[in-house]
């Protein structure tokens, strides 16, 4: 777990590459740029915003859910990737308001607190 600045050859290490998103080629420099780059993607945002959803109501979306999914997907590119904004978004979705949880995965209730 110690920190090392270069290779066991003793080189740097290169922490520079490039990805592909948003139908182009993306370089980095740095971890830090890497960050600031995906951050900035309208691609890494939506797919945040999806996954956000999907995470908050404990279930992959369905087909009927495209609209909401939609919304969600612009509200999270005109934010500019802002968490803050995407869970507004979320919470504010009807499809948040009327999560359940499932009987069988629901928390049993107890009759003694520690």
């Amino acid at each position: 777990g110690r920190f090392v600045a270069e290779d066991p050859s003793g080189k740097a290490w290169d922490l520079s590459g490039s990805l592909n998103a948003d139908g182009r080629e993306l370089p980095f420099a740095s971890p830090a740029e890497l960050a600031r780059t995906l951050a900035a993607s309208p691609q890494v945002q939506k797919c945040f915003g999806r996954t956000a959803l999907e995470w908050s109501l404990g279930r992959a979306l369905s087909a009927s859910e495209a609209a909401r999914l939609s919304t969600l997907e612009s509200a999270a590119v005109n934010s500019g990737g802002n968490v803050v904004e995407i869970l507004k978004s979320i919470i504010g979705a009807p499809e948040f308001a009327e999560a359940q949880t499932p009987a069988s995965e629901a928390p049993s209730p107890t009759s003694e607190m520690p």
